[in-house]
């Protein structure tokens, strides 16, 4: 599909101003920002060259926002044609953001070993597995669907383990949606709830994922030299 003309317009600016673009990707929850430089425009697509490092979020992932400048509206797109070794990929499906781009800058981190949580749903007790943990609450998978109806806007008292020690609270269920043939829950916490273990556990594992983004960058280029 042809670039929307004044997105077009708005690339063509930057490329002939030498100015870079601003990139947004995500690596196992953890917001990843860096700039590339435009090295082409198609009517259907940007050639980008990006540091070597940050192109494997591009490989990963796919799904890349362009942050905007001043009055500028973020943008989405896919990346495709990812050389790593040439830090270069194309951009196509290029489209304004819509409102969820906020969600993408905040810290969710996977966890690097599977964790448990066990959660008290109208008086039944179910374990799920966390997705995603953050300061503000925990993404749940329930391999099937529980026997009780899940609401949202209902209080969950919910507890796991972390290597600190065991956390128990009651979280706010957000969202509910099918997955995977079970469920997955957005569950956000108390505003009041600052539990100094997760806040050292999301700021450690971090560093790990950011740690770990360089080895996945190392493994796949090792692999395109063979």
């Amino acid at each position: 599909m042809p670039l929307d003309e004044t997105i077009q317009q708005r690339l063509t600016a930057a490329f002939e101003a030498g100015r870079p673009l601003d990139l947004l990707n995500s690596f196992k929850g953890v917001p990843v920002r860096y700039k590339a430089v435009i090295q082409q425009i198609e009517p259907e697509a940007v050639t980008i060259l990006v540091a070597q490092r940050e192109a494997v979020c591009l490989e990963l992932e796919r799904e890349v926002v362009v942050l905007g400048e001043g009055g500028d509206e973020a943008l989405r797109a896919e990346a495709s044609d990812v050389k790593l070794e040439q830090g270069r990929a194309r951009l196509t499906g290029i489209r304004y953001a819509d409102s969820r781009l906020g969600n993408r800058l905040m810290v969710r981190v996977e966890p690097k070993a599977p964790m448990a949580v066990r959660l008290n749903l109208a008086g039944q007790s179910v374990t799920g597995r966390v997705v995603n943990l953050s300061m503000g609450g925990l993404a749940v998978q329930l391999a099937a669907p529980p026997d009780v109806p899940l609401k949202v806007g209902a209080t969950v008292p919910l507890a796991f383990d972390l290597p600190s020690g065991p956390v128990q609270l009651a979280g706010l269920v957000r969202s509910v949606r099918p997955e995977g043939g079970g469920r997955r829950l957005g569950i956000a916490f108390p505003q009041d709830a600052h539990v100094s273990a997760i806040v050292s556990y999301v700021l450690q594992r971090r560093v790990e994922i950011l740690g770990e983004l360089d080895q996945a960058y190392q493994a796949r280029l090792g692999r395109a030299a063979i």
